[in-house]
């Protein structure tokens, strides 16, 4: 992975959570400063905002370069200026699993992409098995 590329940069990150019969839950969204991004450990984004991180899985294929504008998350209304990067992912709990969830990569229209109405996403990754992002 090439870390010199993401590290310090910002990312407007999507998740699209839907259950194990593939039925669309929710959508969160949050922004932040990459502060690590390796093979092993996944990508760490730290939110200023909620004074947290969130590790995504290590796939520097689903990172990409966001084009210029302003990105407005929905769930909280706060917009972002031309960010370094967009990441999205559809993320469904593993059948008979609390804890595990197949995360995958995807491609999703940022302009239509809301709080309250399912993605249309075209897949641009491959599953990956990790624990639950935090909602």
């Amino acid at each position: 992975m090439n870390a010199e590329r993401l590290i310090n940069k910002t990312v407007v990150v999507g998740f699209a959570y839907y259950d194990e019969h593939d039925h669309w839950i929710q959508n969160i969204q949050f922004h932040g400063t990459i502060m690590n991004a390796d093979d092993t450990d996944g990508i760490v984004v730290f939110d200023k905002d909620k004074g947290a991180t969130h590790t995504l899985p290590p796939r520097e294929d689903a990172i990409f370069a966001a084009p210029p504008g302003e990105y407005k998350e929905h769930n909280s209304g706060q917009s972002i200026d031309n960010p370094d990067f967009i990441s999205f992912w559809k993320v469904k709990i593993c059948s008979n699993s609390d804890d595990k969830w197949a995360w995958h990569a995807i491609w999703l229209d940022v302009e239509n992409w809301g709080i309250d109405n399912e993605p249309e996403p075209t897949s641009v990754g491959t599953d990956a098995i990790r624990a639950a992002p935090e909602k």
